[in-house]
Parts: C-alpha cells; structure tokens; sequence
C-alpha cells in the first residue's frame, strides 16, 4: 500500500509504527482467499446460480461473438457488459463456469481487500487502522455472500474503491492530471459494471469543482487544481466510450447505463406491490407468487400496447411511465415505499431470514459498523465547511449518497449496498479513531 499523504510529519509518523501491521497484510489477503474457497465449498450451487444471467450473457457472447442476449442471440443492453466480459475471458480459455465465477470473484475480492488498506492509510492516519479496515473487508458478510454468486456487486466494491484510491492519490499530490484521468477510467469501469456509479462520478465531478470556486472566492491556494475535474471527466468519458459508440450504433440511441432501469425502477413502484407490501399485509421481501404474477400481467400489458417483448428500448420506456404513473397516482404509498427502501438498505439482517446465532452476529456486525458511520457523520457536521473540503475523504461521501440516493426509488434490498460497504467500513473504523483523538486534533486534520 503506497503512502498517498505527502506531509512530512505525517510520513514519519508512519513510518515510525511498528511494521508488524504492514507484514500482515498478505495474510488478511490470504484470509479473504480461503474464505472464499470455503464459502464456495460449503455452497457450491451458489457458484453458478445465475439468477441475473450473467453466466448466461458471457456464454452467448462467446458464441455470437458479440454482446447480446442469451435468449434472443441479438445485441442487448439489458445488462451493463463489463461483469460479463470479464466471466467470458476464462470461458474463453475453456475454464467451466464454476471456476470462472470462482476465479474472477477471488481477484475482485483481494483487490478490493487491499485497495481499502490502500485508501484508508491516509485518511485514518495508521497502519493498525488500514489493516483493521482490509481484515472488515475480507470478513464481511454481504462481501462475502456475493463473491461466491455470478453477481456484479464485489467486482464493482473493487473497481469503485481503486477509484476513490486515485482520487485521493490525485488530491494529496497536488491533483495530478494523470491520476485524475485514471480516477476517471476507474469509476467508467465500475459504471459499466454497475450503473449507479455514474451519479457518483458526476457528483464527485460537482465537489471537484465547488473546491476551485471556493478557492477562487476566498483567494486562497488552491487546494485542486481547475484541470482535476475536467480530467476525471475526460477519463469517464473515453472510459465509457465504447460502450456508448456500440449502443449508438446497435440501437440509434444514446444509452449510458442499461435499458434495465425501468423494469427495476417500476418493480418497486407499481400498483400491485403498494397493494400487497405497502397497504397490504405480506412482509418484504414481495411473494414470490405475487411478484411472478405481476411480471406476467405487465408484460401481457405492454404486448397489449402494440410493445414487442424483444424490444428493449420500448419495454424499458413503459416500464418508467408505469413507475411514474404509479407515483403520481399514490403519493403516500410512493413516500411509504421510500421509507421501507431506505430501511432494506440500512437493513442489519437478510428480510425474512430465520433468526440464526449467524444472523445474530451478522445483525451485531452491521449495528457497530452503523454507529461508526453516524459518529462519523456527526463529526463532519460538527466541524462544518471544513470537513466539507477534505479531499480524500468526501469522494466516499459522495458515493455512498449517490447509492443511497438512487435506492430511494428503484428496488432495493441490504444486497444493493455491498459495492459501497469498503467505503462504508473506512468511514465508520475512521468515526472510532477520531474518538481516540483530542477535539483539537481532530480539527486540525489536514484534508
């Protein structure tokens, strides 16, 4: 893990621990690798249990020699490509399914495991801290669940996380265009992989920019450099511009993220789930018998309509009207749904779940890792517009609000926040620290 803090005294500070915690790491890393061969063990199943079709995706990519649906065989953008294309590499090779799941989730779980080590140096100041904050991540149990499962979530903690560790590389060394640039191809990385973060991205872009013009107003130094979001962007836009040059031309459409949203967005805002989970009597997770049905009618729906099934872009533009229509007719129950979002996401348990001594433990897990974050938080608004211009730290602000933000609306379960739980545990060990500290230390952190 490369020091990213150019301070002189704080590079001694560190330099001066023990290097006990340094010579650690690879042991937390081996750690996050034999839990997850145990996991898999224990569950194999779960390996290629393809619930979203991304096994399903890279097969066909494979045979079509282009990205398309596994079903139709013809160019899609129901899915975003990166998770995919990154499975069909060693089906390529002739590796089976099971492996390639198990291989590419091992890669992406160690380096999201040392990437959080590699950003919570600076920010918490410690080796001891950025060691406890890489053996969270190899531990915990929603990173853990997903790395065994076809799924985009740890693949995108990894990518999400080796951004926002550039973007603080790039604000403690003056912010260099270069490592700007790579922030920018990271985060289009973990936006093809998972969509959510491109709101993250343009909200990082936003901070970048109200730090020029504060600087600017208040003629102070500048603490970031005018280049530095306009080279986070640049670095998002030629990251993205495959992907946007090949729906352009497939689809004669300007589509950034998926043609997935309005299915999702409408899978938590329509009329028969406000009359079952938000009125009704049946819990969260929605019944499954209840839920198929529903496919079933809206689809038959938007045939009705005149919509082929096989076209995506329509599908998807009715499956928002519904969402909306559905909003505006039953605004209580649409604040309601909000409400029960907000809570899935937060949740310390899986919905439903019996209650388990591993339940319990993974509940207790959750609630400490939550106080951390609210002391945190606290902290900040504490300290005010200060806390505000700490350009390590903010960027994790940003993502997690941008995931927050989006599963206000679209559907949601505690699943939706492990690409965001590295950034959530560096928050949360750096809100335990800072009680650790005098109140005036604490202010004068540098940003």
């Amino acid at each position: 893990m490369p020091d990213l803090n150019p301070n002189s005294s704080d590079s001694d500070t560190l330099t001066a621990q023990p290097r006990l915690p340094i010579m650690l790491l690879p042991l937390t890393l081996l750690l996050a690798i034999v839990l997850r061969i145990f996991a898999a063990v224990a569950a194999p199943q779960l390996l290629t249990t393809d619930a979203d079709g991304y096994i399903a995706h890279a097969t066909a990519t494979l045979q079509h020699h282009g990205f398309v649906g596994p079903f139709t065989g013809q160019p899609t953008a129901f899915r975003p490509p990166l998770y995919p294309l990154l499975l069909a590499a060693p089906l390529a090779c002739g590796l089976s399914p099971t492996t390639a799941v198990l291989l590419v989730s091992i890669t992406a779980s160690v380096t999201c495991s040392a990437a959080v080590g590699w950003l919570a140096r600076p920010i918490l100041g410690s080796h001891r801290a950025a060691l406890l904050c890489v053996l969270a991540t190899a531990v915990d149990p929603l990173l853990l669940r997903y790395s065994i499962q076809p799924m985009t979530e740890v693949p995108c903690a990894a990518l999400l996380t080796l951004a926002c560790v550039t973007v603080a590389g790039s604000a403690t060394h003056g912010s260099r265009p270069r490592l700007q640039f790579a922030a920018g191809l990271l985060l289009a990385a973990a936006t093809l992989t998972r969509p959510t973060v491109l709101l993250a991205t343009a909200g990082i872009c936003l901070y970048q920019l109200a730090l020029v013009v504060h600087s600017r107003i208040r003629l102070l130094p500048h603490r970031i450099a005018v280049l530095a979001p306009l080279m986070l962007a640049a670095g998002m836009a030629v990251g993205m511009a495959p992907w946007l040059l090949r729906n352009a031309l497939q689809f004669h459409a300007f589509i950034p993220a998926t043609t997935h949203g309005g299915y999702t967005l409408a899978l938590g805002n329509n009329p028969d789930f406000y009359r079952d989970v938000i009125r009704g009597t049946e819990g969260f997770p929605w019944d499954a018998a209840a839920l198929d049905q529903w496919q079933k009618q809206t689809l038959a729906q938007a045939v009705q309509l005149g919509i082929n099934p096989a076209d995506e872009q329509s599908l998807d533009r009715f499956h928002y009207e519904l969402a909306f229509t559905t909003m505006r007719q039953h605004p209580a129950e649409f604040l309601q749904a909000c409400a029960l979002r907000f809570r899935r996401f937060w949740a310390p348990g899986q919905a439903g779940a019996p209650v388990t001594a591993v339940s319990l433990l993974t509940a207790c897990w959750y609630l400490t890792l939550w106080a951390g974050l609210l002391i945190r938080l606290l902290q900040l608004l504490r300290n005010g517009w200060k806390s505000l211009q700490n350009n390590t730290e903010m960027p994790l602000w940003i993502c997690l609000l941008a995931f927050v933000g989006t599963h206000l609306f679209y559907w949601t379960d505690a699943r939706m926040r492990t690409p965001v739980m590295p950034l959530l545990i560096t928050l949360a060990i750096q809100g335990y620290s800072q009680l650790r500290q005098p109140a005036s230390a604490a202010q004068n952190t540098p940003a």
